[in-house]
């Protein structure tokens, strides 16, 4: 009987125990939510402290290590000295009382943000440990070379390097000439094309300069080098042109680099830039997408007069329809009198395909290069219904009440009916109100 006794009571007190755990549990996740809500507010210095409650009064709940997280991201962004001292603190006591939380990138990539911060501010302890975590970048890396993303290691590593960046650019080139000139194959994908960026916010430098031009030539990923390429472009240096021409003249290399190029040349401008994309649109050993893409930028780069008379003269050269779709379609966006008389006169010609000839009547109705009084005057003038059926068409487009005009004489005067119908058919989509009259006035009639 005694024995029993014992037993109930510790049953008991096991119960009273397991229910004060839960409870225990119920507050802090409770207290969390609340110290979450106030973060989400922007309230952070009241966030912190409540993260700081959650920490110390639970330290055995399963919020406890995030909370003493969130307390230092609360407390960083708060941005005082204290407080980034404080949050150190808090980040330190996190590594030391859950160290297996404490090493997820999260918590690591914050310890750089704070200790940059810090540096800033003058802390030489905590530029010393920049430094010293930047330094270890030279390392290798566990990683898989098409891995999306970076891994862990790699982006506390890749912190410590955007921080050092801010801290100190001219310590930050040799550790990223060491990431992507010696020893490249230490590093993920990813973690080099960030890394490119980097080098490029310092291009005025000859040495961002170069270790550009060598991933450009050397790295083993098509796409690295054509980040690369792009990032080049951006720097405006006499050199850059010399290196596209010679990686477009290259049959070897990949179509994404070459490509890259043709972009590059177009954000660099110039003359010696133009001359080496009229090179491109006009050689016929390059593939078609290359001299397409070449004909594109031409279009959209300066020296109107200039450019419209080149791709006049190249138009005549080429047998490739989607060649020639291009070239319309960048002459078009060159504008002027010379583009006009050019896309009307593919318009007029019965020798031109179809299909070209209604590309160039789209284009130039999507210009200022014709008014709606010429459109109509061109309807008269065309052999093939379906021409002028682009005319009606290209009329509906445009947002002014001339064209509603000119759609009206053609829904009353049209002598193809199929012609009248598609003018009262864009009518109808017009929303104009004088369109609606019409078409009510036209219901009424006797039919």
């Amino acid at each position: 009987m005694k024995t029993l006794h014992c037993l109930t009571i510790a049953l008991l007190l096991a119960c009273t125990a397991t229910a004060a755990v839960a409870q225990s549990q119920d507050e802090a996740r409770d207290t969390y939510r609340q110290a979450r809500d106030l973060l989400n507010d922007r309230d952070y210095s009241e966030a912190a402290d409540m993260f700081e409650t959650v920490a110390t009064r639970y330290p055995d709940s399963r919020q406890a290590p995030d909370a003493l997280y969130w307390r230092a991201f609360a407390l960083m962004r708060e941005g005082e000295r204290r407080d980034l001292l404080d949050a150190k603190e808090a980040l330190e006591l996190q590594f030391e009382l859950y160290p297996d939380q404490a090493r997820n990138s999260d918590s690591q990539e914050l310890a750089i943000r704070i200790q940059s911060r810090l540096a800033e501010m003058g802390d030489a302890e905590a530029a010393v440990e920049i430094l010293r975590l930047a330094n270890e970048l030279g390392d290798p890396v566990d990683h898989e070379d098409d891995q999306d993303g970076l891994n862990h290691d790699e982006q506390t590593r890749m912190a410590a390097l955007h921080a050092l960046m801010q801290m100190d650019p001219e310590r930050a080139l040799p550790i990223l000439r060491k990431i992507l000139v010696e020893n490249p194959q230490n590093y993920s994908r990813e973690f080099r094309d960030q890394a490119i960026f980097m080098v490029s916010q310092q291009a005025q430098e000859d040495e961002a300069l170069d270790i550009l031009l060598y991933v450009v030539r050397n790295d083993r990923s098509p796409e690295i080098r054509g980040q690369a390429v792009f990032w080049l472009s951006q720097t405006r240096s006499d050199r850059t042109v010399g290196i596209l021409d010679s990686l477009l003249a290259d049959p070897d290399e990949s179509d994404e680099v070459r490509e890259q190029a043709i972009f590059a040349l177009s954000q660099v401008g110039g003359r010696e830039a133009m001359q080496t994309l009229r090179r491109v649109a006009g050689d016929p050993d390059l593939e078609l997408e290359l001299r397409e893409n070449a004909i594109f930028w031409i279009g959209q780069m300066g020296g109107r007069r200039e450019t419209t008379e080149f791709l006049i003269e190249l138009y005549a050269e080429l047998e490739d329809p989607e060649l020639r779709e291009k070239v319309v379609f960048s002459v078009a966006q060159t504008g002027g009198r010379d583009a006009s008389e050019f896309l009307m006169g593919i318009v007029r010609d019965p020798e031109e395909d179809i299909d070209t000839r209604n590309n160039a009547l789209f284009w130039l109705g999507q210009t200022d290069l014709v008014d709606e009084v010429e459109l109509m005057a061109m309807i008269s003038t065309l052999d093939e219904p379906e021409l002028a059926e682009q005319v009606v068409f290209v009329l509906s487009q445009r947002d002014s009440p001339a064209a509603i005009d000119a759609l009206i004489e053609l829904a009353r005067n049209a002598e193809d009916p199929e012609l009248r119908e598609n003018a009262i058919f864009w009518l109808g989509q017009s929303g104009d109100e004088r369109a609606a009259d019409y078409l009510e006035e036209l219901v009424g009639e006797d039919w």
